[in-house]
């Protein structure tokens, strides 16, 4: 970091960012800290700080991960931009998809393309007595200004390029970047900007007002974890406590306890913005059970020096002060802490530049973060529930026979201009096609001129024509979009606009003289959108282009002319049934080498209408010649069912473009879809541990693709032949008798030949690894790769595991009450941290849980900082001797700081010290997609906090599990999750008890076998509950996730939700969760293979729903999970 810092704070309050007027800094990093930059940032390939900056070398860019959502803000960061081999680029801001730019000729620019746009905007200017290659300050400002937003952008404090815009589409992103250039980033600060505030405040929720499950955010309870444990844990959460019959102002006030369950008892307001070497002064009013309590109050600069003035609180309200004169960094925490047992109450703090308190007001960020203005959001037009039709239109352009039940008439103009020329439309269905009708008046249809245009050609969205679009997954992401113009010629785009795709539809359009209208007609069969997840309502929107008014209409009610608005689409709602036909669909596609040669094709249908299909055709299709490679006869009873097909693609073939087409009787095309596939073996087998002991039989599992024939099946480990039964799902046993501690590699071969036409003989062959360990004593702890789980006492485990740090100065009493709290609320596994693996805390620690029947991941602290010291053979004779240890967390976060080879290498040392129980590491979501040390760990784990910053989501934490199964499946690795647990001192927060519940579930739904809250103590009562019901409820479901007994899914009607389902003996569990905070109205469609109850538990709530025609109709409030037990056979 450089030592000056150039900042904004010299135009706090004063109005002078360019007529704005900017408030307290929300946000700043100036890369000191380098443990953060993963919780603040998303990075390009591995983009990390060095030295305090963050230095790019071509291209890449560093993504603020805080977004910065209908707000008005300024951002600035020191820049020092250069060549790069030579090249000329640029580099700069990313701001709502607008490049702030600086060119390597030392000129500033704007560049960007609206959505209707064919060609890109932008603006230049020069920078006064600039060089490129010099360091400089960048700032752009943000304001809306009605339904647009304005932007200024600067250098070095000077206004440069001052524009407004309403057709982009805000991303609410900060991104910093460099293309074809050298960067160097330092010093970023986000300031709020807003209109008239006087307050000099810079903390938030200073009096307490705001709670979430009655405890106030923006506030750290510091109790450094410091507990005695000389109280039950319930006197503990009563420490730090709001209270609302002593106030100062107000509602609340905030009453802190010293007493016998804690060490330390205070508090530190959230982080507080100020300027390095200039005065910062805190102040707070006070109150104490008695006259003259010891205390202190205490400025932290993050991650830096604590500053302390010690005070005697009296038993009156008063105000006590103090200034920190000279800070050597730009972000503090500012509170109070108590010197001796006793009581205090405290209210209205403030934080401000100077060295004076002035008289105290709120933030004006408390009016940004908490406004009891409900949140603006983007106006939806009203659902529209489209009707059946008793008898399908011709399609041929005229009206007089299209169902006019469902009429839609709600066009306008930039979101509130009414139509020039009238337009409306009409929808309907059948169980086959859905149904578009269009009316466009136009002021003499005689001068209509309807120019024909090849398929798919750009003209054809010219005015005149229409658009449909199609989000039948409502997923609010991807759409189709079809388009027809006056002449009838036809354009379609599949998901991602992509204009390969091409739907089977047909259209008619007529000009009509007696109405002045042009008259389009459209029938899209439902096989286009054909999918086992079907939804029953989706998302959708139709368009005019109007060639007389060249008004662009739709049902959107925005101000920016762009169809493409796909979260904004209004609902489109089906009838009961009217989608069932087109509830099928492919999934697990492959193409595997066959035993001749040639390539094969195996997918799984998910066959969910209802209905078995008889005399059905796959065909695999060339996407881009229409070649058909291979076909098969199939009957499709209801459920999944996998089929294979020969393809006469090379056993060689690489990224292939197919298409599989499901036809029914009469070669009616039920669904079809593109993939890119390679081809991979025909035989896949791994070993179910990751090594055995005294197992009589070692286990093999996998798949074989061959077609059904006269195969023959051999296994060759160590000179012995073991033959096997071949079956597409593979089961080989390997008897261990004779064999020595050792690794072993097992051959498999099947030879002989297929049974089907042109299915020819041959031989394919894999080969896997297995692991024979001496027999020893605990601890040992395998993988089962099946259920990617540990196995503890002979299951696979869902574990739940605290992280709970024994710090340096614990006590052995210390640490085993620490286990006693955990083991009698009911947990079955902690992860314990230490320094090292056998000071007297951690043997104390390991010794009373294994007393109390817990097992323990264990977490060191110290093994990379000591890598040159400690051997990792003794290090494993350490923790041998704790027999309840289950797996060891080695090294944490290492891409922040370390180097791949490096941390690969010392992995593997400590994998090889101890081959008996999972050894791994933590990483961020910057090491897991770059697959940091190649991910050589035997348990890929991953960080990710919920209660970081403001703006993230329950749906963040879902796709960070979906990351982290995702990278560990093809070697079959546990995955895991450290969530959100109690507040750390850079989170604004704990997690709410209907968070937590929700991030939990979401992780384990999504594959995560193992959380670790971080950290496992919280402070909030209600998070301490839903953590330890979080615990209990997986216990009670660990058989029922590990089932292996096959059923197809469970489809929920409404994408919001992430939904598992299993069999196990006569019931179906379905697992369901809302992970956004609005309410969901869900149907859920169970397995269509069985028949059921008609009524379905829901555990853990004391309620039952009604079951109708293998049907759930529930409601999931925000953020709620629900767990359905049914029976099945009834």
């Amino acid at each position: 970091m450089k030592k000056y810092i150039l900042f904004l704070f010299a135009l706090i309050f004063s109005g002078g960012l360019y007529g704005a007027a900017t408030g307290p800094l929300i946000f700043s990093d100036d890369f000191e800290t380098v443990g953060l930059f993963a919780e603040n940032w998303d990075a390009y390939q591995g983009l990390k700080p060095e030295g305090g900056c963050v230095k790019i070398s071509g291209n890449g860019h560093i993504q603020l991960r805080r977004k910065m959502t209908d707000k008005d803000f300024a951002v600035s960061a020191d820049l020092t931009p250069g060549k790069n081999n030579g090249e000329y680029g640029h580099v700069g801001f990313i701001i709502d998809g607008i490049h702030f730019m600086i060119y390597a000729n030392g000129k500033a620019g704007t560049a960007y393309r609206p959505p209707t746009y064919k060609r890109s905007l932008g603006h230049a200017a020069g920078i006064p007595g600039y060089n490129f290659g010099d360091s400089c300050k960048m700032t752009v400002v943000r304001q809306r200004t009605g339904d647009s937003r304005k932007y200024v952008f600067m250098v070095n404090d000077k206004p440069l390029i001052t524009f407004q815009d309403s057709s982009m589409v805000p991303t609410d992103t900060i991104k910093i970047y460099a293309y074809r250039a050298r960067l160097t980033i330092d010093n970023v600060a986000v300031h709020s900007v807003a209109a008239g505030s006087d307050s000099p405040n810079l903390v938030i929720n200073s009096s307490f007002e705001h709670l979430i499950d009655n405890m106030p955010p923006y506030v750290n309870l510091a109790t450094q974890r410091g507990l005695t444990w000389k109280a039950p844990y319930s006197e503990y959460l009563k420490t730090a406590v709001i209270d609302t019959k002593e106030k100062h102002t107000g509602n609340n006030s905030l009453r802190l306890t010293w007493n016998d369950s804690v060490l330390k008892a205070g508090f530190l307001m959230w982080n507080a913005g100020c300027s390095v070497g200039k005065p910062v002064t805190g102040s707070v009013w006070l109150k104490a059970d008695r006259p003259d309590l010891n205390a202190t109050l205490n400025f932290w600069e993050l991650h830096h020096k604590t500053h302390s003035r010690k005070i005697k609180v009296t038993d009156q309200w008063k105000r006590y002060e103090y200034t920190l004169m000279n800070p050597e960094r730009n972000m503090v925490q500012f509170g109070v802490s108590l010197g001796e047992p006793g009581v205090i109450w405290a209210d209205d703090v403030q934080v401000e530049l100077g060295e004076k308190a002035t008289p105290y007001k709120t933030s004006a960020l408390d009016e940004d973060k908490f406004s009891s203005v409900p949140e603006k959001t983007a106006e939806i037009m009203p659902d529209v529930r489209i009707a059946s039709a008793e008898k399908a239109p011709v399609i041929d352009g005229d009206l007089s026979d299209f169902p006019k039940a469902c009429r839609v008439d709600a066009f306008l103009h930039k979101g509130s201009e009414a139509p020039k020329n009238g337009t409306v439309a009409w929808l309907a269905c059948d169980e086959k096609n859905l149904y578009v009708a269009f009316r466009c008046v136009v002021p003499d249809a005689s001068k209509v001129e309807a120019k024909e245009f090849p398929r798919d050609m750009g003209s054809v969205y010219q005015p005149e024509s229409i658009e449909m679009f199609f989000d039948p997954a409502f997923s609010r992401k991807q759409y189709y979009q079809f388009a027809v113009n006056a002449a009838n010629s036809q354009a379609d785009c599949g998901p991602g606009r992509n204009p390969a795709w091409n739907g089977e539809w047909k259209s008619a359009v007529k000009i009509n003289r007696a109405e002045n209208s042009i008259d389009y007609e459209i029938a899209i069969p439902f096989s286009n959108f054909a999918d086992a997840e079907l939804a029953d309502v989706w998302g959708f929107n139709l368009g005019r282009n109007c060639g007389e008014s060249r008004q662009l209409l739709s049902l959107l009610r925005t101000p920016q002319l762009n169809y493409h608005l796909v979260s904004i689409y209004p609902k489109l709602v089906f009838p009961a049934g009217a989608l069932n036909s087109a509830r099928i669909g492919f999934a697990a596609p492959v193409l595997y080498k066959g035993a001749d040669g040639k390539a094969a094709f195996e997918v799984t249908v998910r066959n969910m209408t209802g209905k078995a299909i008889k005399n059905g055709t796959l065909r695999l299709l060339d996407s881009k010649t229409g070649k058909t490679l291979g076909t098969a006869s199939v009957s499709l009873p209801v459920g999944n069912t996998t089929v294979k097909l020969a393809s006469g693609l090379a056993d060689s073939a690489r990224n292939c473009d197919v298409t599989a087409v499901l036809s029914g009787a009469g070669n009616t095309m039920l669904t079809r879809k593109n993939f890119i596939l390679s081809v991979t073996g025909s035989l896949n087998l791994y070993s179910r541990y990751n090594f055995y002991t005294k197992d009589e039989k070692a286990e093999f599992l996998g798949s074989c693709t061959l077609p059904s024939g006269n195969w023959k099946g051999v296994a060759t480990v160590a000179g012995k032949k073991i033959e096997f039964k071949v079956l597409p799902d593979l089961r080989v046993q390997i008897p261990l008798k004779g064999f020595t501690p050792g690794k072993y590699q097992v051959h498999f071969e099947i030879s002989g030949e297929g049974e089907g036409e042109g299915e020819g003989g041959g031989r394919v062959s894999s080969v896997a690894e297995m692991l024979v360990l001496p027999e020893r004593k605990a601890p040992y702890c395998r993988i089962d790769r099946k259920n990617r789980a540990l196995e503890i006492n002979g299951k696979p485990a869902l574990t739940v595991a605290p992280f709970l740090g024994v710090e340096q100065r614990f006590t052995p009493e210390m640490a085993r009450n620490l286990v006693r709290t955990f083991a009698d609320a009911g947990f079955k596994y902690l992860t314990c941290g230490s320094h090292e693996p056998d000071n007297a805390a951690t043997r104390a620690f390991m010794n009373e849980a294994e007393k109390r029947g817990i097992k323990v991941v264990y977490w060191n602290f110290y093994a990379w900082r000591m890598r040159g010291k400690w051997k990792p053979e003794e290090f494993a004779a350490k923790v041998r001797q704790y027999p309840n240890v289950v797996a060891l967390l080695i090294i944490d976060e290492p891409e922040l700081y370390a180097e791949s080879d490096e941390v690969k290498a010392f992995m593997e040392s400590y994998r090889k010290a101890l081959p008996e129980i999972p050894v791994f590491m933590n990483n961020t979501v910057i090491g897991i997609p770059g697959r940091f040390a190649d991910l050589a760990t035997d348990i890929i784990m991953i960080d990710d906090y919920l209660t970081n910053s403001e703006t993230r989501t329950v749906r963040e934490m879902l796709n960070g599990a979906v990351m982290v199964e995702k990278a560990g499946r093809s070697e079959r690795k546990p995955a895991w999750f450290f969530p959100s647990g109690d507040n750390l001192h850079n989170h604004y927060r704990e997690c709410s008890y209907g968070e937590q519940l929700a991030q939990c579930y979401a992780m384990m739904i999504k594959g995560c076998t193992g959380l670790v809250h971080f950290c496992g103590l919280p402070k909030w009562p209600r998070n301490w509950e839903a953590v330890r019901q979080v615990n209990q409820e997986f216990l009670e479901l660990q058989e029922i996730v590990f089932s292996d007994e096959k059923c197809s899914d469970a489809v929920s009607s409404d994408k919001t939700l992430a939904v598992m389902t299993r069999k196990y003996g006569n019931r179906i569990c379905v697992i369901a969760l809302n992970p956004e905070k609005s309410p969901v109205n869900a149907v859920l469609r169970l397995p269509a293979e069985f028949r059921y109850a008609d009524r379905a538990e829901v555990r853990f709530e004391g309620r039952s729903v009604s079951v109708k025609d293998g049907v759930i109709q529930d409601v999931f409030q925000g953020l709620e999970r629900h767990v359905y037990v049914i029976e099945t056979g009834k």
